[in-house]
């Protein structure tokens, strides 16, 4: 299901496996969740 979204979305998209986390990542490791979200607005 996530490369679909993925190539749904192309280059608007990118998938990131956050470590540790489950259904709640800003709760799991709201840490992990900035630095991802930051890289992708870095690089897109």
């Amino acid at each position: 299901m996530t490369e679909e979204f993925v190539e749904d979305f192309g280059v608007r998209a990118s998938y990131k496996e956050l470590v540790g986390c489950g259904h709640s990542p800003m709760i799991d490791d709201l840490d992990q969740v900035i630095k991802a979200m930051e890289d992708f607005f870095r690089d897109n």
